[in-house]
């Protein structure tokens, strides 16, 4: 399982929001689309988290993109 962690303060603290992909390109693609969309993040990270004991919600990122 991977997460997406930022930092998006002068703190310089990774933060997590607790979503978790199945795969590491599902993470990064969500990772590239908070950097774009919140204008305080500073850098993104994908980590991988070992479940323990019990299996987190698993979320996968859809977007949808307005044609031209």
């Amino acid at each position: 399982m991977y997460a997406v962690e930022v930092i998006a303060d002068s703190s310089g603290e990774w933060c997590g929001n607790g979503l978790k992909f199945p795969t590491i390109d599902q993470a990064q693609e969500h990772a590239v689309d908070l950097f774009h969309r919140w204008t305080l993040v500073r850098d993104w990270r994908v980590v991988e988290r070992i479940a323990r004991g019990w299996e987190p919600a698993v979320f996968k990122v859809e977007v949808a993109r307005k044609s031209a």
